[in-house]
């Protein structure tokens, strides 16, 4: 009995999620918080529009929030749904240059992610990048960052992670 108490606590049910949520974007509207209410309805809207991607792709999606599901569309080469969560959720440029980066890291798109890192202006510099090369094992992309970074605290950083 007790196994299947654990087993029905890790299923996700996304009906009874979304019903959760309506109820409490209900409540935040009735509330008079339009900014809460906005937010649960998004994520109402990810988890629906996951659940429909999921069934495509056939991979886990449902209870993902948009950060993972953002770096894997990325890291799937899903260019037209990243562009979309962008739209949808109104991600700011330094939110998407580095999901971008992690999610191209996280796919081993090495080349893609060297034409990124070069063609894009880097709205936070490119440490993010070597980090992101180190924690995929790519070190000699990581060095070819080097020379990008420019401030000076970064610098040290980079090099401490490259060893």
């Amino acid at each position: 009995m007790r196994e299947n108490l654990l087993n029905d606590n890790n299923f996700f049910d996304a009906a009874k999620a979304s019903s959760s949520l309506s109820k409490a974007e209900l409540a935040l509207q009735s509330m008079r918080d339009p900014s809460g209410a906005q937010l649960i309805a998004g994520s109402s809207q990810l988890m629906q529009d996951n659940v429909k991607r999921e069934e495509r792709h056939l991979s886990n999606l449902v209870e993902k929030p948009l950060r993972e599901t953002f770096i894997w569309a990325v890291s799937s080469g899903d260019d037209a749904t990243a562009e979309v969560l962008r739209k949808q959720h109104k991600m700011d440029e330094r939110q998407v240059w580095r999901w971008t980066v992690e999610g191209l890291a996280q796919g081993g798109c090495w080349q893609q992610l060297e034409q990124f890192g070069r063609a894009k202006r880097s709205p936070m510099g490119h440490l993010p990048l070597i980090e992101a090369c180190c924690r995929g094992g790519n070190r000699e992309l990581a060095r070819s960052f080097l020379d990008k970074v420019t401030n000076y605290e970064d610098g040290i950083r980079a090099h401490l992670i490259l060893g």
